[in-house]
């Protein structure tokens, strides 16, 4: 979810004049939401977090929230696309271990910008994908794994192949 101090301080890093801070500030405070469903409607409550879901302004908001996250991650590509990151990093043959750190290394600098930014990683969405070509498939062993580990301890999932959205699949 969206921490709204969080999300005003980005917008005041932007330029944001007093009068449109302001204007922000009010446009995602004291928001309430219900569920309708057939005739029935449930009480009211207070949204404390997030942006307005359906709004114009909700994609480009949480945009601004998350537009700093490759900032933060050094000697690897991140690539973002609505709320998914991909994250990419590429080694000769010789340099496959220290890939394995380097990686470790991005996704702990990773995890630390989602808590900063009260934005949690969903570790079980958190997968990776070693990608070779055929001559460094033959180097690596059989079932060679990247022993990724989340600050949690959950290990991450090594996937044959993944959608990357915005983009073409990955084999």
């Amino acid at each position: 979810m969206v921490d709204r101090e969080i999300l005003l301080q980005k917008l005041n890093a932007y330029g944001l004049t007093p009068v449109a801070r302001k204007w922000f500030s009010s446009y995602l405070t004291d928001r309430h939401q219900f569920i309708a469903l057939d005739n029935v409607t449930s009480d009211s409550a207070l949204v404390r977090h997030g942006v307005p879901q359906g709004s114009i302004l909700g994609p480009l908001l949480f945009v601004i929230y998350i537009n700093d996250l490759p900032l933060h991650v050094n000697g690897a590509d991140l690539d973002l696309y609505a709320d998914d990151t991909t994250l990419t990093l590429s080694a000769d043959i010789s340099a496959v271990d220290s890939l394995q750190d380097s990686l470790a290394a991005s996704l702990k600098e990773i995890e630390c910008w989602t808590h900063t930014n009260k934005l949690p990683l969903n570790e079980k969405k958190t997968k990776t994908l070693l990608v070779t070509g055929k001559r460094l498939g033959k180097k690596l062993p059989d079932g060679y794994n990247l022993s990724l580990k989340t600050m949690n301890g959950v290990s991450l999932e090594q996937v044959p192949s993944a959608k990357l959205l915005g983009g073409p699949q990955v084999y």
